[in-house]
């Protein structure tokens, strides 16, 4: 007891853990956004331990080596599968929450900039993934490298930071792993951080009725989310865990520049779809229509309703979104190399 109310007086603990949240907050769609929370703590922990033998170094005895000695240790490789399907099962929870956000419509009005930061989330985790993927330096690391710095040329000055014109005697790959450690982590926790503090300030959001009025829920400490956060992310983890043993991460052959013989993992295939559709450059074009589009979910749909019913033409465009997206993918995965 002395210990809580010394916690309590210091912290405001009780002010973060008993606020009252809609019962509904605590179904599993609903839990989505936390649970990504728990893997990412776990992906920092395993990519903490893998930094201890990688080198980031594109030469012999460098990057793939180090690969070569993880996947040959029990431990290690256990440490890197884990990592790679933490990734996967990330890329997946974070495509799902925001779908159910947007059939939510838990992007209206006051919550416009905690969905702009939710976008800005998962561009920072396609970042993460498609880094990481570079960081195996086997011939599909080497080939997402290489495509890397073609979208680094087409951005031009912009995009010097993507090519090895920037400090020309420091190797690309270092570049990619102090991005992947290093830079991308110090944008993802402001944004984080301003996501998670607009849910306390706001509020988790609660569906709307005709009227535009809150359909009253009964209510639950804060805690009783935190308890299933946890719950369903240790959950998550654990399946990663299982996959982890039983499904090794892939490394391919030695890298070799100048051929392309790999396709990418299944959520950038709509890239390699739209590569084989109508070239390379288009990608960076429609990557940033799309997240444009995304950025500007709430300026479209301005009405206090949340019934997806009221919502029909927001509904077909989500759609339309995932059936690209799908269509893309598939075409990308039974056509070319």
């Amino acid at each position: 007891m002395k210990e809580s109310s010394f916690l309590n007086s210091r912290l405001g603990w009780n002010r973060i853990f008993s606020h009252p949240v809609p019962k509904h907050a605590n179904k599993f769609s609903y839990v989505l956004g936390g649970t990504l929370i728990i893997l990412g703590i776990v992906q920092g922990i395993t990519g903490v331990m893998l930094q201890q033998v990688y080198t980031p170094d594109p030469n012999l005895g460098g990057a793939y080596d180090s690969l070569l000695f993880i996947t040959s240790s029990m431990s290690f490789a256990f440490v890197r599968n884990l990592h790679y399907w933490g990734a996967q099962i990330m890329m997946a929870i974070a495509i799902l929450h925001m779908i159910r956000v947007y059939i939510s419509g838990s992007y209206k009005k006051p919550r416009e900039l905690q969905w702009l930061a939710g976008v800005g989330l998962l561009v920072l985790l396609f970042g993460f993934a498609f880094s990481g993927t570079i960081l195996k330096y086997d011939q599909e690391g080497v080939e997402a490298l290489h495509e890397q710095e073609e979208f680094g040329e087409i951005l031009g000055a912009v995009g010097s930071f993507f090519t090895s014109h920037l400090a020309p005697h420091v190797p690309l790959l270092t570049k990619v792993y102090a991005s992947h450690v290093t830079v991308i982590p110090l944008i993802t926790v402001p944004v984080l951080a301003l996501h998670l503090i607009l849910i306390r300030i706001l509020g988790i959001s609660s569906p709307k009725s005709k009227d535009g009025k809150d359909i009253l829920d009964t209510v639950e400490p804060f805690s009783s989310h935190v308890k299933k956060m946890i719950i369903y992310g240790l959950g998550i983890t654990f399946i990663a865990a299982i996959l982890a043993v039983f499904l090794p991460a892939d490394l391919g052959m030695r890298g070799v520049e100048g051929i392309e013989i790999t396709k990418p993992s299944w959520y950038m295939m709509w890239a390699f779809g739209l590569d084989e559709l109508s070239g390379f450059k288009t990608i960076p074009v429609v990557g940033a229509i799309a997240i444009a589009v995304l950025a500007a979910v709430p300026i479209f749909d301005r009405k206090a309703q949340t019934d997806p019913r009221t919502r029909k033409f927001m509904i077909a465009g989500l759609i339309v979104f995932v059936s690209l997206f799908t269509i893309l993918a598939i075409f990308g995965a039974i056509s070319g190399r």
